[in-house]
């Protein structure tokens, strides 16, 4: 079989902050200071054990990068990381696929202590929030990203959301006269429930990924063009639609401007990268080091919308002095 040269992936924009006394802190120090520790022990070669963060699901940091953006000034950087998730509870083979299947599975990781290993490269900036994940539902996301991080620093309140291209939220917050907002998931629990307007995103976020079902739709009119509280309906939606184990096909805004149609999906306008020319090694494989080149070249590629949304969080950690 002719091995590929190149492999592509996709790669997810995220936004961390924390929730103090009900204001959002992008302060992330704690954070900086953790990878720093952390790379500084892999340097020297001391061992750094992984964390359990759920029953027989334990993730560990293996490599650790600290990149400037601007070599000459040196002030701003971010942080590239290996997690490594090991699931006990879990057996491992591994087959030929020129052969029967079957015959040719190799199994390992039968130990109670062994599993298989998943590696998954994020990317954190300490100063802009932001994180970049891969698109892999089987691998490490960002909610056991998040869990990992209040294991590791004891940190409660974070909050990991989607970032979506900032001229989209500029449109809706522009438009003349909004009507509609409408939600579509592929999840869906006791929509009663997720309709009540005294249930919270979080709340809501949870019925639906509890549920046996398959698909929700809510749809919000107002005739009054949400008596200026669009804003806040819509970062309450993002928040639900935020989570990977949801699958969100829309988020729409529909209303008029200089009395023309409008419709904006804030989903399909989430900020993204794909790579498409992401090197094999010479046995057709995804090594973690090419990820590592793969995940810099997301933020190189995404630079101008980065910068725009750090002037954005900025402008909130004013509001909120």
């Amino acid at each position: 079989m002719a091995k590929k040269k190149t492999t592509t992936k996709r790669f997810d924009f995220f936004s961390i902050n924390y929730i103090l006394k009900e204001k959002k802190s992008y302060d992330l120090k704690h954070l900086d200071n953790y990878f720093q520790s952390i790379y500084k022990s892999l340097q020297e070669g001391k061992d750094v054990k992984p964390i359990e963060c759920y029953k027989q699901v334990f993730v560990g940091i293996s490599k650790v990068e600290k990149i400037y953006i601007d070599e000459v000034v040196r002030n701003d950087y971010y942080w590239v990381i290996n997690f490594s998730k090991v699931d006990t509870e879990k057996e491992s083979s591994v087959a030929n696929v020129t052969a029967d299947i079957n015959k040719g599975r190799q199994y390992y990781a039968s130990g109670e202590d062994e599993g298989p290993v998943t590696d998954t490269v994020v990317l954190l900036n300490p100063f802009n929030s932001v994180v970049i994940i891969p698109t892999n539902r089987d691998g490490f996301g960002k909610n056991l990203l998040q869990k990992f991080l209040y294991k590791a620093t004891k940190k409660r309140g974070a909050q990991i959301s989607i970032i979506v291209d900032g001229s989209s939220l500029n449109k809706v917050n522009l438009m003349d006269n909004p009507k509609e907002v409408e939600l579509r998931v592929a999840k869906i629990a006791d929509v009663k429930r997720i309709k009540n307007p005294n249930t919270t995103a979080q709340n809501a976020q949870n019925l639906l990924l509890d549920a046996e079902s398959d698909k929700v739709y809510i749809k919000l009119n107002s005739s009054t063009a949400f008596n200026g509280k669009l804003k806040k309906i819509i970062g309450g939606l993002q928040k639900l639609v935020g989570n990977e184990k949801i699958e969100a096909s829309t988020l729409r805004v529909i209303g008029e401007h200089d009395d023309e149609p409008q419709i904006i999906d804030l989903v399909s306008e989430r900020i993204t990268f794909l790579d498409e020319n992401i090197m094999l090694d010479s046995h057709g494989k995804l090594t973690v080091n090419n990820m590592f080149k793969s995940i810099e070249r997301a933020y190189k590629g995404r630079r101008k919308e980065l910068d725009l949304f750090e002037q954005t969080i900025r402008a909130i950690e004013r509001r909120n002095e």
